[in-house]
């Protein structure tokens, strides 16, 4: 928002020619930088203003010389992450396997729930698991943390490409425990922590 205010944000859509750049900004509670944040943000849209971005950092896209499953493990708005790594793989790889983890505190912290249900019925080889750790009552999905029930899924992960997003205890907690019991390979674990 000025020089000494800045925050990183993972990029939500795949280039596709237009000049739109989706980000998913949220927070499961209330407070006062969010609402700074998305004020920031509407006044400047609603008075015309440009956006000044600094251009994407890091080496968490997707590695496209694999056939290997995909694994792709989303927390929260760490989904913005795991969506352009999903709609790109989709696009351009439909036949590859893809597994797709999606885990919140709640039900409505899964804000696309409904839309990744519609891919993977459209694309066969799509498999998608939503989590909770709290469920309301008609629930039918996976109670729990998101990573735990990863690790209960799946016995190896040796021959996957990991896909990871998420507060930053959630990722080093399930590299560090993907890579150690369930034999996964630490380069092929791939990460946007979300700071």
């Amino acid at each position: 928002m000025d020089e000494t205010t800045r925050r990183a944000f993972s990029i939500a859509n795949i280039q596709d020619g237009s000049n739109r750049l989706e980000l998913h900004i949220g927070g499961a509670k209330q407070s006062q930088y969010l609402a700074d944040i998305l004020g920031y943000l509407h006044n400047a849209y609603h008075q015309g203003q440009r956006l000044l971005i600094d251009a994407p950092h890091g080496c968490a896209w997707l590695r496209e010389n694999s056939e290997r499953p995909l694994l792709l493990i989303a927390g929260g708005t760490g989904f913005s992450y795991i969506q352009s790594i999903l709609r790109y793989s989709l696009n351009h790889y439909p036949e590859r396997d893809v597994y797709l983890y999606w885990g919140g505190c709640y039900q409505e912290h899964l804000y696309f729930d409904d839309e990744v249900t519609a891919l993977s019925q459209e694309y066969e080889h799509l498999t998608y698991i939503p989590v909770v750790e709290k469920a309301s009552a008609g629930w039918f999905g996976k109670i729990g943390q998101v990573i735990n029930v990863v690790y209960d899924n799946f016995q190896s992960l040796e021959d996957m490409d990991i896909y990871l997003c998420g507060s930053r205890d959630m990722v080093c907690g399930a590299r560090y425990c993907f890579v150690r019991y369930r034999k996964a390979v630490i380069s092929r674990v791939i990460s946007d922590a979300l700071m």
